[in-house]
């Protein structure tokens, strides 16, 4: 049998089962948000998927768990580490301009004890804040923003929201229900033109639906209310949440409370 043959299919198998010996730049080609175990970008890694929703996020495996020693984060993401599982402990978000950073290819390399972090127990990659253009402004957007929330137990409360670009306008979506869906809002706000439309029940078994200009918000006290019942939303998405006995988990997102901000800043403070 051909001798490079041989070789040529051990090395082929050697690259397939420790990935991590492949070029960092060619590895750093096809994804946001990579872990490596040694500096510079070498050694064996881990692909983060956007969004911290993958396996390992939340709760690093035995062989990952303390071991992250340097990362790459592409442009227009934010790499968030923690030193505790289920994104608690200290936190450092990593993205370009990072303590310590490197650019390489389209976004940045940091070894993590050059800002005296060693410890990573957890982490979520994620999309950079932007703006979209608004009638009162600039609001925070990020464009795919998909998040979940529910409070857990067996009569759980659900809240959800998403960002996306429509036609060229700037579309939130935001869901909230409470005990099985008795008490019910469903928004959809366009930024770009600052219109709203909301789908109601109340827990007294009333629906309705209603539709207006955010501007009227900020002097009827009935579309207010909805506002300020959205922002309430939104905060409450923001805290992420790890209930231990069903192991369900979601990583805080502090950049929704950005959106919420945006719509206090509206309406006015609570009367």
């Amino acid at each position: 049998m051909n001798i490079k043959y041989i070789f040529a299919v051990v090395l082929s198998s050697l690259v397939t089962i420790l990935p991590g010996m492949a070029r960092a730049d060619t590895i750093a080609e096809r994804d946001d948000c990579i872990l490596f175990s040694d500096v510079n970008m070498t050694g064996l890694y881990w692909a983060a998927q956007v969004g911290g929703k993958d396996a390992f996020s939340p709760r690093l495996s035995d062989l990952w768990n303390q071991r992250t020693t340097s990362v790459y984060v592409r442009d227009g993401f934010v790499l968030e580490v923690y030193s505790e599982p289920f994104f608690a402990g200290t936190a450092a978000f990593l993205s370009r301009g990072a303590e310590g950073s490197s650019l390489v290819g389209d976004g940045v390399s940091v070894n993590l004890s050059s800002m005296v972090f060693e410890k990573v127990a957890s982490y979520r990659c994620r999309r950079v804040t932007g703006s979209v253009d608004t009638p009162f402004g600039t609001a925070p957007w990020i464009d795919g923003g998909d998040y979940y929330w529910f409070s857990g137990g067996n009569h759980y409360n659900q809240k959800s929201m998403k960002m996306q670009t429509v036609d060229g306008h700037a579309i939130l979506k935001v869901h909230s229900d409470d005990t099985y869906h008795i008490n019910e809002q469903d928004y959809e706000i366009d930024l770009t033109t600052g219109n709203v439309k909301i789908n109601f029940k109340s827990m007294s078994g009333t629906t309705g639906s209603a539709e207006f200009a955010l501007k009227l918000a900020t002097f009827r006290s009935d579309f207010h209310m909805m506002v300020d019942e959205l922002a309430d939303t939104l905060k409450v998405l923001a805290k992420g949440y790890y209930y231990e006995h069903s192991g369900s988990v979601a990583p805080p997102v502090p950049e929704v409370l950005e959106v919420a901000s945006y719509f206090e800043g509206i309406v006015g403070p609570r009367p």
